[in-house]
């Protein structure tokens, strides 16, 4: 599967919590980070991060950007309690075929 396409999918089982179409992305060793965030595996991941999608009320994915089975991903967001849009990176990790690692760096307010 191309690494564009694993992104997108992942990002639209997020948005829908879709677990059944991320458990078919996330590798069995897959592992996410963010400042918040420290090596949590595949099941803190979904303990811990996946319930917080409902928090968003829209993600836009603005830029892909892939180099052999790596993709840095550039995206807003809006908060769903108070309207106000953010930018995030992330950098994934992928085998071409899962999902291994998602690391993501926060960004700013966009007002």
């Amino acid at each position: 599967m191309v690494v564009e396409e694993l992104v997108r999918r992942l990002f639209a089982a997020f948005q829908a919590q879709n677990r059944a179409a991320a458990d078919e992305l996330l590798a069995e060793d897959f592992t996410f980070s963010s400042p918040r965030d420290e090596g949590f595996d595949r099941a803190g991941y979904f303990e811990e991060c996946w319930p917080h999608a409902s928090a968003l009320a829209s993600i836009t994915l603005e830029q892909i950007f892939t180099e052999g089975d790596d993709a840095l991903v550039r995206y807003t967001a809006v908060r769903a309690a108070d309207g106000v849009r953010f930018r995030n990176v992330e950098f994934i990790r992928t085998d071409g075929v899962r999902i291994k690692e998602v690391e993501v760096f926060f960004g700013r307010e966009l007002g």
